[in-house]
């Protein structure tokens, strides 16, 4: 009986039940995304490998979690994470911005190469905003659920 409750429930809200295919909308081309702490980033480790292992939990394929100097855009195939104050308004914790592949027209295509996460200093410590923005770094968007970690808005902590 809980098994067929569980599986009528994950029907009427997939994002609830892990399944967030319908929140995707990029994915990585050719690499397998690792996350970086960019020095001066000082971001908890044991929230961001929760995070991570949360995300990997959901079937994602990520790297490995690396802490490295970063230039205004890392590398192709990493995630970076930097401690940034001013890429938010008054009312954003974090930021994420994904860069994405051009075809041979130069047009964009929905493959992303890279990621980068800004996130607010007195902040990098909450794994539920570090997974969120890991999360836009996959390729989900927000979601109106307030029951998905990619909500638009709700607690951080």
């Amino acid at each position: 009986m809980k098994l067929a409750a569980l599986l009528f429930l994950s029907l009427l809200n997939p994002a609830n039940a892990g399944d967030m295919t319908q929140l995707r909308w990029q994915s990585w081309d050719g690499y397998v995304p690792n996350i970086v702490v960019c020095n001066g980033a000082d971001v908890d480790q044991e929230a961001l490998e929760e995070a991570v292992d949360n995300w990997r939990a959901r079937g994602e394929r990520i790297g490995k979690i690396v802490r490295k100097s970063c230039g205004e855009y890392p590398d192709r195939g990493d995630i970076a994470i930097y401690e940034n104050n001013e890429r938010q308004t008054s009312s954003q914790y974090g930021v994420t911005s994904t860069n994405v592949f051009l075809d041979a027209d130069g047009n964009q295509t929905e493959k992303i190469c890279l990621a980068r996460i800004w996130i607010k200093s007195n902040y990098l410590d909450s794994r539920i905003l570090l997974e969120h923005e890991i999360g836009h770094g996959l390729g989900f968007r927000d979601t109106s659920d307030m029951n998905s970690i990619m909500a638009r808005s709700g607690p951080i902590y």
